[in-house]
């Protein structure tokens, strides 16, 4: 239950700071910077994680599994060894397709960037370490640190009142990256563990767990870059920067969908029987439409005030913008919660398959509406692939828990009793 809780704290505290970021980072750049640092960021980081293989998540299953310390230690230095082979091929790479798709400008902060890629696949190996050989408290410092270190230092930047460029902000990341990495292994050392050589087929282990989650992974995690790199191809940076800060505020629905998946997964996947799973699920995903249908109706009510006083007068732009990132966030925010259910239930491969309906709209009605309406059609874009694969995970959904629509999408006035009867039980517990 503590780890249960530390997560969902974890989750909600990495969301605020990186609302909190993306504010301070607007204000300080303005529109055009604030797009530049985009670009950079989502070509790079799309690239690193198709390298990465999943490595991180087949460390967590391989340390769980693990038997003694010294099987433990090889799977932790075969991952180390993977990672930083995976890191070398990716930087070779994104530096050329950072030359593909970046104006030439940005080239120089794109390369100082590209140390990003060892840094975070060795941040993330430490991290998939403390979540099964450490405690909550330690598992938990090292997945806020990063948003913490970067919030702190676009903090610094608002208040020195210096013209900064994007570089300024890039070399927070890797600070924050490189702070996460000297916890972990700081952490590592006091466990006292004697260091292994990994053998082949504990490489090979890795590797092949990896590649069978990695399309999922990948498909999941792209839909936040993908749209970004289209509008860098074919638009300016100003205008990327007004979309980046429209989706700074609406992403403020995502934590709604976030908190759900952190309640409905356990409390499904602990169900004694079909029925109990459905009738939780059912309940759960009335009361989450609820809240996130009322918070997507009063943060668009006040998204236009809330975007230029939050972001500054040089947003307004952004602010005709959000409307319509906060009802593809809302979509996406219920999609975490209908997936949450599938993955309870051991059907994730459904969820991956979906989404790559939801990337393949994405590729295709994206460049089509950017070059028609700007920005906005890359927002239009959004909604309508969220909109539609949405169709095809409620009709996942009641294949799998045999329910009807009224009983997924109709409020009853008991759900949020319920819910909250629910939670109060398991903090009994």
């Amino acid at each position: 239950m503590k780890r249960t809780l530390s997560a969902f704290a974890a989750s909600g505290l990495i969301q605020v700071l990186g609302f909190f970021t993306g504010v301070v980072t607007a204000r300080v750049l303005g529109p055009e910077a604030r797009g530049e640092l985009a670009s950079i960021m989502s070509v790079t980081l799309l690239g690193a994680l198709i390298f990465s293989l999943s490595v991180n998540e087949a460390t967590v299953y391989r340390a769980a599994r693990a038997q003694d310390r010294l099987e433990l230690t090889r799977v932790i230095t075969a991952s180390a060894a993977l990672s930083v082979g995976l890191a070398l091929a990716a930087i070779l790479a994104v530096a050329f397709w950072q030359r593909w798709l970046l104006p030439s400008a940005l080239w120089l902060p794109a390369a100082v960037f590209l140390a990003i890629i060892p840094l975070n696949y060795l941040a993330q190996l430490c991290v998939a370490f403390a979540q099964t050989q450490l405690g909550a408290g330690q598992w938990t410092l090292l997945r806020i640190t990063p948003p913490i270190v970067v919030a702190g230092a676009a903090t610094a930047f608002l208040g020195s009142g210096l013209q900064l460029s994007p570089i300024a902000f890039l070399l927070a990341y890797l600070v924050a990256n490189v702070a996460v990495v000297t916890l972990g292994v700081t952490m590592f050392n006091r466990q006292r563990y004697i260091l292994a050589l990994p053998s082949w087929d504990d490489l090979r282990s890795l590797a092949w767990f990896g590649s069978r989650v990695h399309t999922s992974t990948v498909l999941l995690s792209s839909r936040d870059h993908i749209d970004r790199i289209i509008i860098t191809i074919m638009l300016s940076s100003a205008s990327l920067g007004q979309y980046v800060a429209a989706g700074s505020l609406a992403s403020l629905l995502l934590l709604f969908g976030h908190t759900a998946d952190l309640i409905m997964f356990p409390a499904i996947a602990r169900a004694l029987d079909q029925d109990q799973a459905r009738q939780r699920f059912c309940e759960f995903t009335r009361a989450s439409l609820l809240l996130i249908v009322v918070g997507a109706v009063t943060l668009a009510a006040a998204s236009e005030r809330l975007t230029l006083t939050l972001f500054g007068p040089s947003f307004t732009d952004a602010a005709s913008i959000a409307p319509l990132m906060i009802a593809a966030a809302a979509v996406i925010a219920f999609k975490t919660v209908l997936a949450s259910g599938l993955k309870a239930r051991n059907a994730p491969m459904r969820i991956a398959v979906i989404e790559a309906v939801t990337l393949a709209i994405i590729l295709f009605l994206t460049p089509a509406l950017v070059s028609q309406f700007g920005a906005y059609g890359a927002a239009a874009g959004a909604v309508g692939a969220q909109s539609i694969s949405l169709i095809f995970l409620v009709y996942a959904v009641r294949h799998q828990f045999s329910c009807s629509l009224q009983e997924l999408l109709v409020v009853q006035i008991g759900d949020l009793r319920k819910l909250r009867a629910y939670l109060a039980r398991r903090d009994d517990a």
